[in-house]
Order: structure tokens, then C-alpha cells, then sequence
């Protein structure tokens, strides 16, 4: 927690002074408040502890009572700190010989790096601290004493000055981030307390939704970390700024929407009128890749053919499908499985929020033939990503003879004059046919026929079932 400490001068009001504290990011709330009653003193101090480690309103008022808000004399911005003060002593002997050792003559102390630190108090070695603008007084690099029983310094004497500095809290550990573990279980808008602490994600329903706080109200360089380990969503979305004019940088895009899936880890920092990517661990550089797994990734759909709501798809939907080529689309309307060859792409119907994952199921993938040198038989129009193709039986040829004779019998007869082939006989591998009786007509028919064995639905080679998935 941090503190504000003010010294106030002369006010020139007749009414009590009141002075009220409000953070910058929840204005309507007046977190601390002091009241001064009249006659308010010409010069005083004010000290607010406590404070969120945020940047405040300080606001000073005219009271009539005391109670009411009265008339408004101004406003200052103060950009709490979690301070504390560090302690430097310095030590200087009397006749020590040292460059900055006073001599028994002396009256002051100078020493040229006291210039510009804060003094807190002067002693001499067991004695009690000297209380300033009292018995001393700091100008520039000097220490002055105000009384005369300090103005003698005794030969050999040890003067004790005591520097102080206001540094940040090292609270859970000097520069340690995080500073703490925050869980979210529902939707959340962040506020001071979820400053450089990590947010655990545990939500119950398909996505939790955190929304940061106005970028007014956050300090230069505070953090936010996010883990999605836990929970039932499939998406958690980080809003940087509900009206998309502060944003985030990511892999060089600008987005005001995060959408982190499971097992994700995430740190922002605010830089400017924008936050930064610190670090991304998990699958956000993937999404709308095709993987081949036995076991579902955990931010993983399967690629065999449906119909599945947009809105859960939130990433995968605006940060690659949205930027797809139109070739990767076909048509086709919720809920029938569209036509064709449409339902081996994407297809989207806006009227009812649906998306079709193109059914990949039982086809084999390949590299598009940009140039058409080896799949000819894809029109031109088609040589493009997403576009389907049917199966089909490139040329082959069988050859094989038929040996044929005028007769039927064991060695045959041949016809020379007909045209026909030589004799046939049992054995050497011809078809003998006849269109009458054996071995009373001529044979002018020559008919031959094979069987292919191993006969299945589609010509393939050999393969092994996989499962793919895409990654969301």
C-alpha cells in the first residue's frame, strides 16, 4: 500500500478546508478524506495512508460545515507509490583528516554529496538525533547548526548525518513479479488490487471474459499476468479497452481483444496508450494449424464434418479464418450438411451464428499445383487452397493376344486365307473359341476376358488412419 504526504501553505479561506482522495480509475468514490476546521493554519502537513498503489485525485475544498462538498478550490494528481524510506548514514570526525572532516574551528559540516539528498537529522555520536529547522538546517551540501552550544566542535568528536530516500516496497520479495495469485471465476473488470499480480483463470462456462481498466488509471510499467491452467472454458478473452482505441501489440497486429485458450500463460505490461506482450506461452502462433495427434491437444477440434457455434470459436474465427482465401469457403446453411463439395470447406452462416469445419475425414491431403505441371486434371480455377477433388484412374494399358483357328480340337485347324492366326494347341497359353459346333464351323469370334483381383471402392495406396485436429 502507498501513501500520500502533502505540506500546504496558506489557503485564505474562512470555511473549513477539506481535502478528499479519489482514485483516478473509480472517480466516484472518495477513498480517504481530511478536514481542517477553521481558522485553517498558514502551513501544515498532510499525510494519506493506506492507499491503493494507484494514481489519485487529490482534491481541496471549501466547506461550509465541515460535511458537505462546499466549493471546489482544485485538483492535483498524485501518482501513488508502494514506498517505503531507505536509511544512508554518513560519518564525520572531527580533526580526522578526511576530505570532508570538519576541523575544531569549524562550525558547519560540508560535504559536496549531501547536495540534493534529503537530510532527515544530525547527531553527535551518543547523543540524541538534532531536530531539523530547530538545531539544524540543510543548504545545498552543508549542515548548519542553529544553536551555539552545537557551533563548538571538540577535537576527535564522530558527527553522525542521516540520509533518507523513498524507494518501492519490495513486498513478496525485492522485484519479484508476481506479487500475488488472484483466481477469476467469473467475468471480471480489473482494478487497483489485480496490479502486477497473476490472474488464475477458473471459469465454469465456455469463456470468462476480463476486461482491463481505463488506461487513464494505470501507472507507467504496471503488469498483469494471466493463466488459463484451470477451469472449464475453452476461451478466455482479455478486453485491453471496450472502445478499441488503446491496444495491444501482438506478433505485429494491432488487437484489443486477447482470446487465450487452455493451458496459456500470458504478461502485459502498459507502455503509453498501449500494452505490451511481455511474454506468451501456449498456442496463439498456431491457431487454424492442422495437427496430427493421438490424443485431442487441449486447444484441438476434430476435422470430420460440422456445424458449431461462432462464438465459441473466437480466435480461431477472427484471427485466421476471417483472413483465409476465398477459395477456402463454399456455401451451405445451418443445419443441413452443405451440398457437394461444399462441405469439404468452411462454411459460415451468419443468420444463425454457425460455422461448418470442412470434413477432412478419409481424404488425403496435397500440396497445391500452383502451376498445373502435375495436377492437370484440377481446372485452372481450382489450383488454389481448400478446393476439392474428386478420386479418378489415370491411362493404363493391357495388352494380351488371342489365338484362333477355323475348328476346335486338339491341335486345331487354321484358315491362312481368313486372316486368322497360326494353329493353337493345348498349352501354349491362347483362347480358342467357336461360334457352332466343335470342330465344324470357322471361329470368327475372338473374345477374351480377365478378372482383377483385390477389387475395392476407390483406388488408394497403402495407409494408416490418423487423427487431425485443428488448432482453435
Amino acid at each position: 500500500m502507498g501513501e500520500i504526504r502533502l505540506s500546504v501553505g496558506q489557503v485564505n479561506i474562512s470555511n473549513y478546508l477539506m481535502v478528499n482522495v479519489r482514485e483516478v480509475g473509480n472517480p466516484t468514490v472518495i477513498v480517504q478524506s481530511q478536514v481542517i476546521p477553521p481558522p485553517v493554519p498558514s502551513s501544515f502537513n498532510l499525510v494519506f495512508t493506506g492507499l491503493a498503489d494507484v494514481v489519485h485525485y487529490v482534491d481541496f475544498r471549501s466547506s461550509a460545515d465541515g460535511v458537505s462538498l462546499g466549493l471546489l478550490l482544485g485538483t492535483f494528481v498524485y501518482d501513488v507509490k508502494d514506498e517505503i524510506y531507505a536509511t544512508e548514514y554518513r560519518f564525520y570526525v572531527v580533526d580526522g583528516g578526511g576530505p570532508t572532516d570538519p576541523t575544531a574551528s569549524d562550525s558547519s559540516i560540508t560535504d559536496p554529496y549531501l547536495n540534493g539528498k534529503i537530510v532527515s537529522t544530525v547527531y553527535r555520536e551518543g547523543f540524541r538525533p538534532l531536530r531539523p529547522s530547530v538545531e539544524f538546517s540543510q543548504t545545498g551540501s552543508t549542515i548548519n547548526f542553529l544553536t551555539a552550544p552545537l557551533q563548538l566542535f571538540g577535537s576527535g568528536e564522530t558527527w553522525v548525518v542521516e540520509i533518507v530516500y523513498k524507494t518501492a516496497n519490495p513486498t513478496g520479495g525485492a522485484g519479484t513479479f508476481p506479487v500475488d495469485i488472484i483466481e477469476l471465476t467469473s467475468d471480471t473488470t480489473l482494478v487497483n488490487i489485480h496490479q502486477n499480480k497473476l490472474m488464475e483463470i477458473n471459469g465454469s462456462g465456455l469463456q470468462l471474459t476480463v476486461t482491463m481498466p481505463s488506461f487513464s488509471s494505470i501507472p507507467e510499467g504496471t503488469k498483469y499476468a494471466f493463466q488459463t491452467d484451470h477451469g472449464a472454458q475453452r476461451t478466455a478473452a482479455i478486453v485491453i479497452d471496450p472502445g478499441s482505441v488503446n491496444f495491444a501489440w501482438v506478433e505485429g497486429v494491432q488487437r484489443t481483444t486477447l482470446y487465450m485458450g487452455k493451458g496459456e500463460y500470458l504478461v502485459l505490461i502498459k507502455k503509453g496508450s498501449y500494452m505490451r506482450v511481455l511474454e506468451w506461452r501456449g498456442d496463439f502462433s498456431r491457431v487454424g494449424e492442422l495437427v496430427y495427434k493421438d490424443i485431442p491437444p487441449a486447444n484441438g477440434v476434430a476435422h470430420q464434418g460440422m456445424w458449431d457455434d461462432i462464438a465459441g470459436y473466437p480466435r480461431l474465427y477472427n484471427w485466421y479464418i476471417l483472413n483465409l482465401d476465398p477459395s477456402y469457403f463454399g456455401s451451405g446453411s445451418y443445419p443441413a450438411v452443405p451440398s457437394g463439395t461444399n462441405k469439404h470447406k468452411w462454411c459460415i452462416d451468419l443468420v444463425n451464428g454457425k460455422i461448418w469445419f470442412p470434413d477432412l475425414g478419409g481424404v488425403f491431403l496435397r500440396v497445391t499445383d500452383s502451376n498445373g505441371d502435375i495436377d492437370t486434371d484440377r481446372p485452372g480455377g481450382d489450383r488454389k487452397p481448400g478446393t476439392y477433388q474428386g478420386d479418378g484412374q489415370g491411362p493404363a494399358s493391357v495388352n494380351f493376344f488371342v489365338f484362333s483357328g477355323i475348328g476346335v480340337g486338339k491341335n486345331g485347324m487354321h484358315n491362312p486365307a481368313a486372316g486368322l492366326g497360326p494353329l493353337a494347341s493345348y498349352g501354349d497359353g491362347g483362347f480358342v473359341s467357336s461360334t457352332g459346333a466343335s470342330g465344324t464351323n470357322n471361329n470368327n469370334e475372338r473374345v477374351g476376358t480377365f478378372d482383377v483381383v483385390n477389387t475395392a471402392s476407390e483406388n488408394r495406396p497403402k495407409n494408416v488412419n490418423m487423427n487431425i485436429y485443428r488448432i482453435i
